[in-house]
Protein backbone atom coordinates (compact mmCIF):
# COMPACT_ATOMS: atom_id res chain seq x y z
CA UNK A 1 0.00 0.00 0.00
CA UNK A 2 1.28 3.18 -1.26
CA UNK A 3 1.76 5.75 1.73
CA UNK A 4 2.40 9.42 1.93
CA UNK A 5 4.21 12.06 4.14
CA UNK A 6 2.20 15.37 4.60
CA UNK A 7 3.37 17.52 2.41
CA UNK A 8 2.85 14.67 -0.66
CA UNK A 9 -1.20 14.36 0.66
CA UNK A 10 -1.03 18.21 0.66
CA UNK A 11 0.36 18.08 -3.02
CA UNK A 12 -2.82 15.90 -4.14
CA UNK A 13 -5.17 18.32 -2.70
CA UNK A 14 -6.05 20.27 -5.65
CA UNK A 15 -6.43 17.20 -7.75
CA UNK A 16 -8.69 16.07 -5.81
CA UNK A 17 -10.86 19.11 -4.77
CA UNK A 18 -11.28 18.99 -8.82
CA UNK A 19 -11.87 15.39 -8.97
CA UNK A 20 -14.36 14.82 -6.27
CA UNK A 21 -16.14 17.79 -7.42
CA UNK A 22 -16.98 17.11 -10.77
CA UNK A 23 -17.68 13.31 -9.16
CA UNK A 24 -20.36 15.52 -6.99
CA UNK A 25 -21.58 17.21 -9.85
CA UNK A 26 -21.79 13.91 -12.08
CA UNK A 27 -23.87 11.89 -9.23
CA UNK A 28 -25.82 14.95 -8.81
CA UNK A 29 -27.33 14.76 -12.43
CA UNK A 30 -27.29 10.90 -12.81
CA UNK A 31 -29.23 10.85 -9.43
CA UNK A 32 -32.09 13.38 -10.96
CA UNK A 33 -32.20 11.47 -13.97
CA UNK A 34 -32.49 8.23 -11.98
CA UNK A 35 -35.58 10.13 -10.48
CA UNK A 36 -37.25 10.82 -13.46
CA UNK A 37 -37.20 7.61 -14.93
CA UNK A 38 -38.40 5.89 -11.72
CA UNK A 39 -41.35 8.63 -11.60
CA UNK A 40 -42.04 7.38 -15.41
CA UNK A 41 -41.68 3.97 -14.14
CA UNK A 42 -44.03 4.26 -11.32
CA UNK A 43 -46.76 6.30 -13.49
CA UNK A 44 -46.58 3.35 -15.85
CA UNK A 45 -46.57 0.81 -13.49
CA UNK A 46 -49.86 2.51 -11.70
CA UNK A 47 -51.42 3.03 -15.64
CA UNK A 48 -50.98 -0.45 -16.62
CA UNK A 49 -52.14 -1.55 -12.94
CA UNK A 50 -55.67 0.52 -13.47
CA UNK A 51 -56.12 -0.62 -16.86
CA UNK A 52 -56.29 -4.41 -16.38
CA UNK A 53 -59.23 -3.75 -14.37
CA UNK A 54 -61.16 -2.79 -17.66
CA UNK A 55 -60.84 -5.40 -20.23
CA UNK A 56 -64.33 -5.42 -21.10
CA UNK A 57 -64.61 -3.27 -24.40
CA UNK A 58 -61.96 -3.81 -27.15
CA UNK A 59 -60.78 -0.52 -26.51
CA UNK A 60 -59.75 -0.83 -23.02
CA UNK A 61 -57.56 -3.94 -24.62
CA UNK A 62 -55.81 -1.55 -26.74
CA UNK A 63 -55.10 0.51 -23.94
CA UNK A 64 -54.06 -2.09 -22.01
CA UNK A 65 -51.55 -2.59 -24.25
CA UNK A 66 -50.04 0.71 -24.76
CA UNK A 67 -50.09 0.84 -20.98
CA UNK A 68 -47.89 -2.92 -20.82
CA UNK A 69 -45.50 -1.19 -24.05
CA UNK A 70 -44.76 2.62 -22.03
CA UNK A 71 -44.40 0.36 -18.34
CA UNK A 72 -41.86 -1.92 -20.57
CA UNK A 73 -40.17 1.09 -22.00
CA UNK A 74 -39.55 2.62 -18.57
CA UNK A 75 -38.44 -0.49 -17.06
CA UNK A 76 -35.97 -0.15 -19.65
CA UNK A 77 -35.00 3.04 -18.81
CA UNK A 78 -35.03 3.23 -15.16
CA UNK A 79 -32.81 -0.32 -15.34
CA UNK A 80 -30.26 1.99 -17.77
CA UNK A 81 -30.29 4.73 -15.73
CA UNK A 82 -29.46 2.85 -12.67
CA UNK A 83 -26.27 1.11 -14.32
CA UNK A 84 -25.06 4.05 -16.02
CA UNK A 85 -24.89 5.90 -12.48
CA UNK A 86 -23.84 2.59 -10.96
CA UNK A 87 -20.81 2.55 -13.39
CA UNK A 88 -19.84 6.10 -13.17
CA UNK A 89 -19.59 5.79 -9.33
CA UNK A 90 -17.10 2.69 -9.84
CA UNK A 91 -15.34 4.27 -12.15
CA UNK A 92 -14.74 7.79 -10.17
CA UNK A 93 -14.10 5.73 -7.14
CA UNK A 94 -11.70 3.52 -9.26
CA UNK A 95 -10.16 6.73 -9.97
CA UNK A 96 -9.58 7.98 -6.92
CA UNK A 97 -8.36 5.23 -5.13
CA UNK A 98 -5.48 4.78 -8.05
CA UNK A 99 -3.69 7.43 -7.11
CA UNK A 100 -3.42 5.49 -3.55
CA UNK A 101 -5.93 7.40 -1.02
CA UNK A 102 -8.56 5.52 0.75
CA UNK A 103 -11.50 6.94 -0.39
CA UNK A 104 -14.73 7.12 2.79
CA UNK A 105 -17.63 9.02 1.11
CA UNK A 106 -17.56 10.46 -1.92
CA UNK A 107 -20.10 12.77 -1.23
CA UNK A 108 -18.32 14.53 1.48
CA UNK A 109 -15.32 14.35 -0.02
CA UNK A 110 -13.71 12.20 2.95
CA UNK A 111 -10.22 10.69 1.71
CA UNK A 112 -7.54 8.95 4.12
CA UNK A 113 -3.80 9.08 3.11
CA UNK A 114 -2.04 6.32 4.33
CA UNK A 115 0.33 7.24 5.88
CA UNK A 116 3.71 5.67 7.86
CA UNK A 117 6.37 6.96 10.76
CA UNK A 118 9.28 5.23 12.25
CA UNK A 119 7.19 1.97 12.19
CA UNK A 120 3.54 3.77 13.12
CA UNK A 121 0.91 2.86 10.77
CA UNK A 122 -1.98 5.59 10.42
CA UNK A 123 -4.06 8.26 7.98
CA UNK A 124 -4.03 11.58 7.18
CA UNK A 125 -7.45 12.74 7.02
CA UNK A 126 -8.96 15.17 4.73
CA UNK A 127 -12.14 16.37 3.81
CA UNK A 128 -12.89 18.57 0.72
CA UNK A 129 -14.46 21.20 2.94
CA UNK A 130 -11.26 21.90 4.46
CA UNK A 131 -8.16 24.27 3.03
CA UNK A 132 -5.57 21.52 4.16
CA UNK A 133 -4.82 18.51 5.92
CA UNK A 134 -5.02 18.98 9.23
CA UNK A 135 -6.25 15.78 11.15
CA UNK A 136 -5.06 12.43 11.51
CA UNK A 137 -6.45 8.86 12.74
CA UNK A 138 -5.55 5.87 13.73
CA UNK A 139 -5.97 2.96 10.85
CA UNK A 140 -8.86 1.69 13.59
CA UNK A 141 -10.41 4.34 14.29
CA UNK A 142 -12.84 6.53 11.63
CA UNK A 143 -13.74 9.83 11.53
CA UNK A 144 -14.67 10.46 14.96
CA UNK A 145 -11.07 9.51 16.07
CA UNK A 146 -9.92 12.76 14.41
CA UNK A 147 -7.06 14.05 16.00
CA UNK A 148 -4.83 17.44 15.15
CA UNK A 149 -1.72 16.86 12.86
CA UNK A 150 0.16 18.31 16.22
CA UNK A 151 -0.76 15.53 18.42
CA UNK A 152 0.68 12.72 15.92
CA UNK A 153 4.36 13.35 17.53
CA UNK A 154 2.82 11.95 20.75
CA UNK A 155 2.74 8.79 18.62
CA UNK A 156 5.49 8.42 16.69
Amino acid sequence: MKTFTVEEARQMLPELRVLLAEANIEFDERAHKVRESATRYQAAEAALAESEKHLSDPEEIARLRACRNEFQESYQELTADQKIFLERLEARVEELTRKGVVLRNIRDGLVDFPAEQNGFEYFLCWRMDEDDISHWHLTSDGFTGRKPLICLVEYC
